[in-house]
């Protein structure tokens, strides 16, 4: 069955008018004269199957290919070219046996295509030939003069048309797809090398964190089991101690309660006497007046007084006599330290004019060295003299280390002497203080309870203030919410007042709401409720009617249509309940109901109460809400009234109404608006109840942060005032600090000077040595023939000497200076202390001299009231001598109490002590035991002292400080780096062993590629020698290789040998041989892989009779297999041919071809 059955062309070149061509033969020959468009015929095919290209059409341009009238013709309005297909054994995709292919060519160079006269795209026509293996530019189409390309083609695309026939492409494709895996696979590996390399840095970086934190928290776990072992041990020695605290409380106990019951005794007794004593004064009241008490109370007074002034001014008597004698020894002292730096004066000046001397003699015999060097040569000596100056380089480097190490040493003297006075001068600061510290001690413990106050307050306001921040937080926050519920409310309420406004601008009803007539209930769109997705349908399902008003009678109807005449307002529809009747439903709306795409009755989409129900039925009668205008027509329009969801409106009568529908807001009121109404009031009134509390909170703890600023500021200003006494405990606790950084700088001071001196030992020793070796050196320089060395010797020694001596003047005078600006700096001091105990002095002179004065007037005082007190004395002697007894008596059992109230407050001072002990211990124990609770399930150490722990502790408290900040988080970021870097491990693993498993297969393909192009290229040869030793008798020809080892790296050549000559490149033979060589490797490929048809276009134009002969029995034979048309004119083809077509032109000037068949 031949591939192409039909050709039909019509305006196509020279087929003007209709034509067709049954190919129902395999081998069919087209002949003509030249010019009569047999080739045309060609062309044709080429232009249905596709080709895109004018000029391969043998036309300048698209619109030449339409046929154009010749002389006295009119054109063509169009090309048409159809090619019926057979598809017989369904090798396409469709249906039938056969197929047409259909292209029409427009003026303007639009191609049209179709497929059994549907329009498709060319794309969509080349896809389907090549189902058939129909290209139109396939080897098996052969157009005029294009015979001997097949010879004088480039190798490379002779490989090409090989590799098209072994399939190759596929190979490609897969290759194609592989190399796209391989970049796919190796972008992937690069991204994870590129983030192993970062995690493997960052876990690298992150390992000496990991490794610290280990160490750490070796050392934490270490410390907290010491700790825990500590802790543990304190709470038993604090039970302990509580113990027996306690019991010592329950002795001192005891003895209160005996001292205090002895105390009642003898103040029961002091009670008695002083009734007696009461008595007899009321005796001698009653005889000698009131004056006698006035004058006994003033002495006792007045003595009273005496005794106090006379107190303070021994006291300060006796103060200003430590300050003279400190005066005198400050002064000692500065005179002695005056002389000592007079001394340092004159050892300095010694010390310079020394080191001056020094200096001179120094110059003096350097420079004796060198002219004595110039005038004797010393070659003889010169290794023994180079080792000499390199010791005396040595010893030089030495001498500055010596030097510098003196100066270390002046230094630390220096520091050991200033540690010492220090020292001194803080030890007796302190004793000064705490002289006048027990002076202040009830100061001191009402600064501690206010100091304790004042923490109280502060941290409270720290909490109020951390509070209210809480509080302008949450109230900005709800604010913010109440800002946006408010924005939203607004718009609901704009929705909301939009509709009521809309409702409201009809002048008529709005005159009607004003008029408050009895029995108006309001419009309809006031009386029902529509979801908000069917609004916009109910809206329009309900028309002018929305603007009805519904009365309770037609009186009112009528009352307000009067009113509205009255006042020329305008026209309303009234709705009285009373007369609207219930409308039957429309039987095809029912029906319509059980139908798709149908909502339901625009009356059951809206809510109203029952007893409106005759209104809404009357506002909507049968009207039918669907989803959209398709499904309206679907159901039939003006089967009923129906609305669609967009508003779109068919009625019953057939009309129809719809397009852009803007809302109007007259509809009804809308559910989810209500519903957003009520929820955003109701949020909104949840937000203001929110700020409202909130601002309460506020409002409170802002009353308390200003209570607790004004409370701080009070004890501000009281702790202010009270901070003296604290201020020289504080001063006294830093003197003490001061006094052990004294002591450890005086400590360190004399361990330096021991090293010093043991370096300065060590040195010396190595001075010495080197000195020796040089001797020793110079002495051999002296056997090997300068006598005169012994003088150089001896000047050099002297030299060495001197410089010795300067640098100890140098280094005595440096220790001077220092020792003097220590002096200088003590000298000041003392002059400060001696400056502020003047001041002291002066203050107690004044204060004695007040006393004095006070004493004195309170003496005569004394006098006169003596006198009086003689006077009414030597009138009741017996009297006054009996209540002196008792009186006497009294001071001795008062003394008696005295004494036992002293023993009871030093009893009661040793309980309380023993209590405060205790409640210290008690809490000391709470605390220990609370401290221990952080080490629960510790492991405790055993086999340790406290001090033992204490310092192992301190030691690890050390180490771990000395550890500096440890990133703890190290140990789990390590971890998961890690996990994280095995992870990337073992996918960049997997990665390389996909990329190593896509090489493979490239590799497969390659192999397989060339195993496939080798074996099809080895047959097609074959094929080749054989068709053309067939087709000439003159020779042999033969395909080759170009490049044996990578075939695809070059292309495959076609070599001709004529009798016992070489093979040589057929490009140089003649057209008819190379005719022969194209054809025979066409039947080749032929032979190996048939196209479905051949169409060859005067191949045999070259080839002489006998060629000819030869070539029409091999299209005779291969024609069995597959379909040739051939366009010839050589007398052997067409006789060859099972069916022959004759091209005509006439000379009529239409320029028209005619077609004649003819079956052989």
């Amino acid at each position: 069955m031949p591939a192409i059955k039909k050709l039909v062309m019509k305006g196509f070149k020279s087929f003007a008018k209709r034509t067709e061509l049954d190919f129902n033969n395999n081998f069919s020959v087209v002949l003509g004269p030249n010019g009569s468009g047999k080739s045309n015929v060609t062309d044709a095919i080429c232009f249905a199957l596709g080709t895109s290209s004018s000029k391969t059409l043998r036309a300048e341009s698209s619109a030449k290919l339409i046929y154009h009238g010749g002389e006295k013709g009119n054109p063509a309005k169009d090309a048409e070219v159809s090619i019926v297909f057979a598809n017989d054994s369904k090798q396409y995709p469709l249906e039938g046996d056969e197929f047409a292919v259909t292209r029409i060519l427009k003026h303007s160079g639009q191609s049209v295509y179709k497929l059994n006269s549907k329009t498709v795209t060319r794309q969509q026509i080349l896809d389907l030939l090549a189902a058939g293996r129909i290209n139109p530019d396939g080897h098996n189409i052969i157009l005029q003069g294009e015979i001997t390309h097949f010879a004088e083609m480039r190798p490379n695309e002779r490989r090409e048309i090989i590799e098209e026939i072994a399939g190759i492409s596929v190979f490609e494709d897969k290759k194609t797809k592989a190399l796209l895996e391989l970049e796919k696979v190796q972008a992937r590996l690069n991204e994870a090398e590129i983030i192993l390399a970062e995690r493997q840095k960052t876990l690298n970086e992150l390992k000496a964190d990991r490794d610290s934190a280990l160490q750490f928290k070796d050392r934490e776990d270490l410390l907290t089991r010491s700790k825990a072992t500590k802790v543990s041990m304190q709470v038993k020695d604090l039970e302990e101690k509580t113990a027996k605290a306690e019991g010592a409380k329950a002795g001192i106990q005891k003895e209160v309660d005996d001292i205090k019951k002895a105390i009642e005794e003898m103040k029961a007794e002091v009670a008695a006497k002083n009734n007696e004593i009461a008595e007899i004064t009321k005796q001698i009241d009653e005889h000698s007046g009131v004056k006698q008490k006035e004058v006994a109370k003033g002495i006792e007074d007045i003595k009273e007084s005496v005794a106090k002034k006379q107190a303070r001014k021994e006291v300060c008597e006796g103060e200003v006599g430590k300050l003279v004698s400190r005066k005198k020894g400050l002064e000692g002292e500065i005179k002695k330290i005056n002389s000592d730096i007079a001394e340092l004066e004159k050892k300095k000046k010694l010390a310079e004019n020394r080191a001056g001397m020094f200096d001179d003699d120094e110059k003096k015999i350097t420079a004796k060295i060198d002219v004595w060097k110039k005038k004797h040569g010393l070659a003889d000596a010169e290794t023994a003299n180079k080792r000499i100056g390199e010791i005396d380089a040595e010893l030089e480097k030495l001498d500055k280390e010596i030097f510098a190490l003196n100066q270390k040493k002046s230094d630390a003297d220096r520091r050991k002497t200033v540690a010492e006075l220090e020292q001194r001068g803080v030890e007796a600061k302190i004793d000064e203080i705490q002289n006048s510290l027990a002076k202040d001690k009830e100061k001191l413990a009402q600064l501690k309870i206010k100091r304790d106050e004042f923490k109280e307050v502060t941290k409270k306001l720290s909490s109020a203030l951390n509070e209210s921040s809480v509080f302008a937080m949450q109230l900005q926050n709800a604010r913010a919410k109440e800002a946006e519920e408010l924005e939203t409310l607004a718009k609901l309420r704009a929705r909301d007042i939009g509709i009521k406004e809309t409702a409201a601008s009809d002048i008529a009803l709005q005159k009607i709401r004003e008029a408050n007539i009895d029995g108006v209930i309001g419009t309809v769109s006031e009386l029902g409720t529509v979801s908000s997705k069917y609004a916009v349908a109910l809206e329009v399902a309900a028309g002018p009617r929305l603007k009805s008003i519904v009365v309770n009678t037609d009186l009112t109807a009528a009352k307000c249509i009067s009113y509205l005449k009255e006042n020329r307002l305008g026209v309303v529809t009234f709705l009285p309940m009373n007369r609207m009747q219930e409308r039957a439903m429309d039987s095809e709306a029912e029906k319509l109901l059980k139908e798709a795409g149908v909502i339901g009755l625009a009356t059951s989409l809206v809510s109203f109460e029952p007893k409106y129900k005759n209104i809404f039925k009357y506002v909507f009668g049968s009207t039918v809400i669907v989803n959209d205008l398709n499904t309206a027509r679907k159901l039939g329009i003006g089967r009923a009234r129906m609305v669609t969801l967009e508003g779109d409106l068919a009625e019953q009568s057939g009309a129809m109404t719809g397009g852009f529908r803007r809302k109007t807001g007259m509809g009804f009121r809308e559910k989810e608006l209500e519903h957003d109404l009520e929820g955003s009031n109701a949020e909104l009134a949840r937000l203001q109840e929110i700020i409202k509390v909130v601002e309460d909170k506020r409002t409170n703890n802002d009353e308390e942060i200003s209570q607790l600023r004004e409370r701080k500021a009070v004890l501000e200003g009281e702790l202010s005032l009270a901070s003296e006494s604290e201020e020289v405990v504080k001063n006294i606790e830093e003197l003490k600090e001061k006094r052990a950084g004294f002591e450890n700088a005086l400590s360190a001071a004399v361990k330096e000077l021991t090293e010093t001196n043991a370096r300065l030992k060590e040195l010396m020793d190595g001075s010495d040595r080197h000195k020796q070796e040089r001797n020793g050196l110079r002495e051999k320089a002296t056997k090997a023939g300068k006598a005169s060395m012994e003088e150089i010797a001896g000047m050099e020694s002297e030299l060495n000497a001197i410089k010795e001596s300067r640098m100890k003047e140098e280094g005595q005078k440096s220790t001077l200076d220092m020792q003097k600006g220590l002096l200088d700096n003590e000298i000041q001091k003392v002059n400060s202390i001696i400056a502020g105990n003047e001041k002291s002095r002066e203050d107690f002179y004044n204060e004695i001299r007040q006393l004095n004065d006070e004493l004195l007037a309170a003496k005569e005082q004394l006098k006169e009231l003596e006198k009086a007190q003689s006077k009414v004395a030597s009138e009741f002697q017996q009297m006054f001598k009996k209540k002196d007894k008792l009186k006497s008596m009294i001071a001795e059992t008062e003394g008696r109490v005295i004494r036992q109230e002293e023993r009871l407050m030093h009893t009661e001072e040793k309980e309380n002590t023993f209590s405060v002990k205790i409640a210290e211990l008690a809490g000391e124990l709470a605390g220990a035991q609370k401290e221990f609770e952080q080490y629960s399930g510790a492991q405790l150490r055993r086999g340790l002292t406290l001090e033992q722990l204490n310092t192992e502790i301190n030691v690890i408290e050390k180490e771990m400080k000395q550890m500096g900040n440890i990133n703890m988080r190290a140990l789990e970021i390590y971890e998961k780096a890690s996990e994280e870097c095995k992870q990337l491990l073992e996918k960049n693993e997997k990665l390389k062993i996909e990329k190593e498993d896509v090489l493979n297969m490239m590799h497969s393909i390659e192999d397989k590629k060339k195993g496939s192009f080798m074996d099809v290229f080895d047959k097609l040869t074959g094929n080749f020698k054989q068709i053309f030793s067939s087709l000439s008798a003159k020779g042999e020809v033969n395909l080759v290789i170009e490049n044996p080892e990578d075939p695809f790296a070059a292309g495959v050549g076609v070599t001709v040998r004529v009798g016992s000559n070489k093979f040589v490149d057929i490009i140089g033979f003649s057209g008819g041989e190379k005719t022969l060589a194209a054809l025979a490797f066409l039947f080749a490929i032929q032979e190996f892989d048939p196209a479905p048809f051949y169409l060859m276009d005067e191949v045999d134009a070259a080839l002489d009779k006998m060629n000819s002969e030869m070539l029409s029995k091999l299209l005779s034979k291969y024609s069995e297999k597959a379909q040739y048309i051939v366009i010839s004119h050589n007398d052997g083809v067409i006789s060859a041919a099972d069916s022959v077509y004759g091209v005509s032109l006439p000379k009529d000037g239409f320029g028209m071809s005619k077609v004649v068949s003819l079956r052989i």
